[in-house]
C-alpha cells in the first residue's frame, strides 16, 4: 500500500502545482498586448491545446488523489498516466536531447523514473483487492469471508 501512497502523493503534488501555476501563465499570455488572444497571433488550436493541457493537469491531480485513497479506478488511470508520461519522456529525450539545457533534461529523467515506478507499482501491487476480500483498510485484523459477523460464545438454551 505504501507504493500507491508514494506515487499518489508525488502525482498529487505535481498536478496541484501545475494546475495552479498554469492558468496564471495562460492569463498572462492571453492578455499580452502584442501576442494576446485578441491579436490573433496564436490560432484557435493553440488555445484549445492550452485548455487541454490544463484539463490533463486536473486529471493528474484526480488520479493522484485516487491512488492515495487506494481506488481501483485510480490504478487504471495510473497505468494510463504512467505509460503516456513514459512515452512522452522518451520522445523528448530522443528528439530534443540537451538542446534546451541541462535542467529540462534532468527533470525528464526524473519523470522517466516516476513513470516507470508508477507502471511497476500499479501492475505489481493491488492493495484494493485485499480490501475487497475482507481485509480492513486501516490495517486491523481481517474478517474471514465465511464469517457472518455474529458473536461467539455459549449457545443460548431455550426457556
Amino acid at each position: 500500500m505504501i507504493h500507491f501512497r508514494i506515487i499518489g502523493s508525488i502525482w498529487l503534488i505535481s498536478g496541484l502545482v501545475s494546475a495552479v501555476k498554469f492558468p496564471f501563465e495562460l492569463w498572462s499570455m492571453a492578455t499580452d498586448q502584442q501576442y494576446g488572444i485578441t491579436t490573433g497571433f496564436y490560432g484557435a488550436l493553440f488555445w484549445i491545446s492550452k485548455f487541454l493541457v490544463e484539463v490533463s493537469f486536473l486529471l493528474i491531480l484526480l488520479i493522484g488523489w485516487g491512488l492515495l485513497r487506494l481506488q481501483r479506478w485510480a490504478a487504471v488511470g495510473g497505468r494510463f498516466l504512467g505509460v503516456i508520461s513514459l512515452l512522452v519522456c522518451l520522445w523528448f529525450i530522443l528528439t530534443q536531447g540537451i538542446e534546451h539545457g541541462p535542467e529540462p533534461y534532468v527533470g525528464i529523467w526524473c519523470l522517466v523514473a516516476l513513470s516507470a515506478y508508477t507502471i511497476f507499482a500499479v501492475w505489481s501491487f493491488r492493495p484494493y483487492d485485499r480490501i475487497a476480500e475482507g481485509a480492513p483498510p486501516n490495517g486491523g485484523l481481517a474478517t474471514p469471508l465465511g464469517s457472518s459477523g455474529g458473536t461467539k460464545g455459549r449457545p443460548s438454551v431455550g426457556r
